[in-house]
């Protein structure tokens, strides 16, 4: 009995992505040239994180229909996965002037939207845009719910995700958006049971994987308070978001330009960097380091998670060890030294991060490092220092930097 294409849907519906797409396959041994079914094959691919695949079905579905709305869709997810959302964005426009009545491509538009930190006004209008078409629309619901987020309408969110469980109670993107949600509020309780209940159905879920792990380290007293913190930072644009972390890496700047972590006000600038930087990296990866030990974190972290959490740590606690050692012993060394690994321990946790694009890290590692060079002749110029004059901190920060770039094009170079 040959299956039909209505029981691939089925199955994808539920997730099953591989048994849908051996479906897909034994169909398209009979109609190899059947531009839908090639599509469809290529959604598989793409959930299933074979790209090359999904591409390769895709170029054959657009060669035999140039105007199959479905295929730029796919296409469009495709691109989403990979991380480049230009050309996510591009494709789904496409699908919608070919078909401008399908709610679910205005869902991926405006889930495009939410990732580039476009206006929330034009995320919500997308939505709603596809709300229009189809009331009861997961992908639409979710990401105005991820929208009323950004906006700090925790409530609100929450209000929607509730009204969508109530018609796709077991969606796991809903499961998992529901979760962060709670995450929000302070609720790590109530958000590990939605997650746990997508991890359930959908075990390859990130949204709900990323969420459980955070949930876990709640856990820990203080954890709470920190997560909130960094997921208030995160509602802000990127652009907000560093240009705040980077004011506060140049507050050290203020106290004492001398060229040596010697005296009052250097010591002030230095204990003051490196309590920005034991807040906004030792936290997490401390409580990723011991997590990667127990049976969740085995269970749920990615190998690259794995390193960089232990990775981060050792050298953090290194890093603190000589800033111990410095306070006691008084011995300049020993400050530069931590100040050094501390540093480097930015580039660091940015090289050890996944890989989606590798070529944004190092532009970001370059502007980093000519921002700084751009700060030390300004400095220079004004004549806050004086021309020649070696200061350790900014050597110290442009060479961690450079460091970084030569690292993370090493590390693509072995990776290859």
């Amino acid at each position: 009995m040959i299956p039909s294409f209505s029981q691939a849907e089925e199955l994808f519906s539920q997730n099953r992505f591989a048994d849908s797409l051996e479906i897909i396959q034994k169909l398209l041994l009979e109609q190899p040239d059947q531009p839908t079914l090639l599509a469809f094959q290529a959604l598989c691919w793409v959930r299933l994180k074979a790209y090359a695949s999904a591409e390769g079905s895709l170029t054959k579905a657009l060669r035999l229909d140039p105007n199959m709305d479905f295929a730029y869709f796919v296409r469009s997810n495709l691109e989403l996965d990979r991380g480049n959302l230009k050309e996510a964005e591009k494709f789904i426009q496409s699908a919608i002037d070919l078909n401008p009545i399908q709610a679910e491509y205005y869902g991926i538009m405006a889930l495009c939207l939410f990732h580039r930190h476009a206006p929330v006004e034009l995320i919500r209008e997308s939505a709603r845009q596809g709300l229009q078409f189809d009331p009861s629309n997961n992908l639409c619901q979710n990401v105005l719910s991820m929208a009323e987020i950004r906006t700090g309408r925790i409530e609100l969110a929450t209000t929607i995700m509730d009204f969508n469980l109530e018609k796709h109670p077991s969606n796991t993107l809903s499961l998992a958006t529901q979760g962060w949600n709670y995450l929000h509020q302070a609720q790590p309780q109530m958000a590990l049971s939605f997650f746990e209940k997508a991890l359930s159905k959908e075990p390859e879920q990130e949204w709900a994987r990323l969420g459980y792990l955070q949930a876990q380290k709640c856990r820990f007293p203080g954890y709470r308070f920190w997560l909130v913190s960094m997921l208030k930072l995160s509602r802000l644009k990127p652009v907000k978001r560093f240009s705040l972390l980077g004011l506060a890496y140049l507050i050290p700047l203020f106290f004492g330009l001398t060229g040596k972590w010697t005296g009052l006000n250097s010591n002030i600038g230095m204990y003051i960097l490196v309590s920005l930087i034991f807040m906004v990296w030792y936290v997490e990866s401390a409580l990723s380091f011991w997590l990667s030990f127990t049976q969740t974190g085995k269970s749920w972290m990615k190998s690259r998670e794995v390193l960089r959490a232990r990775v981060l740590c050792v050298a953090l606690s290194l890093a603190m060890g000589l800033l111990i050692l410095y306070t006691g012993l008084k011995a300049e060394i020993y400050g530069l030294a931590a100040l050094g690994i501390f540093l480097f321990s930015i580039p660091l946790g940015l090289i050890l991060q996944e890989d989606k694009q590798p070529r944004r890290k190092i532009g970001i590692l370059i502007l980093g490092a000519l921002a700084i060079c751009g700060v030390s002749f300004l400095l220079m110029y004004l004549k806050i220092i004086p021309a020649g004059v070696n200061n350790n901190f900014l050597n110290l920060l442009g060479q961690s930097y450079l460091g970084g770039i030569l690292a993370y094009c090493l590390f693509l170079l072995l990776k290859k």
